[in-house]
């Protein structure tokens, strides 16, 4: 799996986060865990999955970069919010794709 470095973590999820993660790399889905990770599609840039998603085929094929990992649907949209704040306020603008790229040296999320 390709976890952001810098990770953002839901205030609920936090204690769990390592625990979670482990679950999540062996195949074991807790419930109420949902990601913020990439799409592989052009106009959409981020989405937010249940981590069972990541069994299918085009997130296998994909392996997107996971950059939040909260516990619960509402946390995840706090977590998104501060993503979206984070990248407002370093770049001026949303472009997901093109501040986590920075960020990570890497020449593709997904």
């Amino acid at each position: 799996m390709n976890w952001y470095e810098n990770l953002y973590v839901g205030k609920n999820a936090k204690k769990k986060a390592a625990s979670y993660i482990r679950k999540i790399e062996d195949g074991n889905y807790p419930l109420q865990i949902y990601l913020i990770t990439f799409t592989a599609g052009d106009h959409d840039q981020i989405e937010i999955i249940s981590p069972r998603n990541l069994k299918f085929w085009y997130h296998q094929k994909k392996n997107p970069m996971i950059a939040g990992i909260a516990l619960g649907r509402e946390e995840a949209l706090e977590v998104l919010q501060q993503m979206v704040q984070d990248i407002m306020c370093e770049t001026g603008g949303l472009d997901f794709r093109q501040f986590f790229l920075s960020e990570t040296g890497q020449t593709d999320i997904v």
